[in-house]
């Protein structure tokens, strides 16, 4: 059955593999020839890296050489077509990822991605079986997606019962989530603790997520961390720093916490939220210049709130007028193309200052409509305004400031409060009186006509 859909599959792509076959494989750029010498002598040797094709196809592709690209893209394909031939499901998948996604050179092609994926689960490939499940899924044929689990589960139940450590992973997992299967997380658990026994970082991880989900797990979810913070892991490091400076769960431990920190920033992979916490000590120390080597690393690793932090401090005169000029164009920057809520609200503080309001109340609404609890104070009262640009409305006033309470905003919840025992009672107390007045002040001149 495999041989028979694999020669389906070839007979597909046949014309794929010959239409470009006389087009050339080099250009007349010499500088860029010799860039990639190396890269094409990796992509002859030991009968040929498929990895190393496709990069000389993208580079040739970004260099503006589009016959080499697509001369190159076809040997790619040429190169794993063979080798899914031989029955290779690694070259298959990377057909599958291919059509799946594109790239600048090979269009996406939905048809060919399905066939490669299903070749792929034909030769006990499990992530393709996992990929056509999340397919059928988003295609609402739950049968497809269904048999599709149930497939990979019995590879990983295969290799588990061979001792293999990923398919044991793979099958619990599958067990925790119901995926193929009846749900059995106790079975899942079992199979985890079997692993973290043996220090197997992934069941350590998949140990602590459900223990700090579970209720009053925490404690044996946090004895997970420590072995991963111990052993390394950056992401629990922090963790740990911030639970022994919190001192709920476990004993406040300063020292201990500091040492968990430094663990949390060391390279290869700092985590990012780390670096901005020590950034942030650093500048609620008094010493902004020590901050801003942390806001900028983290910044690399897509931290937004340093990004906000490290503008600011830039613009307060960190690095004169030059770092003013910079730091505006960084926060412009985080609230523009990143939608940083922080760095709107503060463009909105900085434009207030300035006296512009306009720019000021237009970023307010940005940060707002972005969650930041902050600006919804000010969206409220924006909404109190008829010359606002935005609806003038109470309800919605109101509701903004609902919003920002719920997020524990002190100003938001002053501005309910005046709504409600200030605002509302003078308001029914006019609307009541208000038909009363009006009635008193006819009647008076009724009384002044009569007596005219």
């Amino acid at each position: 059955m495999l041989r028979a859909f694999l020669i389906t599959v070839l007979l597909a792509a046949a014309p794929l593999l010959t239409a470009q076959e006389d087009r050339p494989l080099s250009c007349d750029d010499a500088k860029l020839e010799e860039a990639l010498a190396d890269l094409k002598k990796e992509a002859e040797e030991n009968g040929g890296s498929p990895r190393a094709v496709r990069q000389i196809y993208m580079r040739y592709d970004y260099a503006g050489h589009r016959p080499q690209a697509e001369a190159w893209a076809q040997k790619f394909i040429s190169m794993l077509t063979d080798k899914s031939a031989e029955g290779n499901s690694k070259a298959m998948m990377n057909l599958a990822h291919l059509y799946l996604q594109g790239d600048p050179v090979v269009p996406a092609d939905a048809d060919k991605a399905m066939m490669w994926l299903k070749s792929a689960e034909a030769a006990e490939d499990s992530a393709a079986c996992i990929m056509l499940a999340g397919i059928y899924n988003s295609q609402n044929k739950p049968d497809e997606a269904a048999k599709a689990y149930r497939h990979a589960f019995a590879i990983y139940e295969k290799r588990a019962a061979e001792g293999n450590t990923a398919g044991k992973l793979r099958m619990a997992d599958m067990l925790f989530q119901g995926l193929g299967v009846q749900r059995d997380a106790d079975r899942a658990v079992k199979i985890y603790e079997e692993l973290a026994e043996k220090d197997d970082p992934t069941a350590i991880t998949e140990l602590f997520r459900i223990y700090a989900m579970a209720p009053d797990g925490l404690p044996k979810a946090l004895g997970y961390a420590r072995r991963l913070a111990d052993a390394g892991d950056a992401k629990m490091a922090y963790l740990m720093y911030c639970e022994l400076m919190r001192g709920t769960t476990l004993e406040r431990d300063e020292a201990a916490a500091a040492k968990y920190l430094e663990a949390a920033i060391k390279e290869p992979r700092p985590y990012p939220e780390a670096l901005y916490q020590k950034g942030w000590d650093a500048e609620a120390a008094g010493d902004v210049q020590a901050a801003i080597p942390f806001y900028e690393r983290a910044i690399t690793m897509g931290h937004d709130r340093a990004r906000t932090c490290l503008a600011l401090i830039l613009m307060n005169g960190a690095q004169g007028d030059a770092g003013k000029e910079r730091g505006l164009k960084l926060l412009e920057e985080s609230a523009i193309q990143h939608n940083s809520p922080y760095s709107a609200y503060e463009l909105a503080l900085y434009y207030k200052q300035a006296g512009d309001s306009a720019q000021s109340d237009e970023w307010y609404i940005k940060a707002s409509e972005r969650g930041y609890a902050p600006a919804m104070g000010r969206r409220g009262l924006l909404h109190l305004n008829p010359f606002s640009p935005v609806e003038w409305s109470p309800t919605l006033a109101y509701r903004w400031w609902k919003q920002g309470e719920r997020a524990q905003d002190p100003t938001c919840t002053r501005y309910i409060n005046t709504y409600l025992y200030v605002f509302t009672p003078l308001l029914v107390v006019l609307v009541c009186t208000l038909p009363l007045l009006l009635i008193k002040i006819q009647a008076k001149r009724k009384a002044r006509k009569a007596r005219s």
